[in-house]
């Protein structure tokens, strides 16, 4: 990675000196490399907060979701009548979870729980202006 000196030889019996630079396709390798390895190091680096946020959403449902399932627990161990009804506990933003308690059988306990859905509250509008086909 420097310059040679290269001699040519005139038609008088001078000599010209010319200054010659091999380092160009090594440099230009080198470049190449190096912002190859940035790009995909600020892919990684934006994959990597993509992930995290969707992870801290899934997590804060997991958790609004458990907590609502506990408030339902709570409320089916102080229940005492046998009638049939629907309990609704919201979830989170976006759901709630619903709990449909039916009479028991004799013998038994008093109520039953029927099912336990958790059930979307929001509503979406989706984006549909774009036509990608006509």
């Amino acid at each position: 990675m420097g310059m040679e000196e290269v001699s040519a030889a005139s038609g008088q019996g001078r000599e010209r000196k010319r200054y010659t630079v091999n380092s160009g396709f090594s440099l230009l390798l080198l470049l190449l490399i190096a912002i190859s390895l940035i790009s995909f190091a600020s892919l990684s680096l934006v994959s990597a907060r993509a992930d995290s946020r969707i992870s801290d959403q899934y997590a804060a449902r997991v958790r609004d979701y458990y907590t609502a399932h506990g408030k339902g627990q709570e409320y089916l161990q102080k229940l005492e009548s046998g009638d049939a009804q629907t309990m609704v506990i919201p979830a989170g933003e976006n759901m709630q979870l619903v709990l449909e308690i039916v009479p028991g059988q004799e013998g038994g306990r008093k109520w039953k729980l029927q099912s336990e859905k958790l059930e979307n509250t929001g509503n979406y509008e989706y984006d549909d202006h774009l036509q990608v086909m006509h």
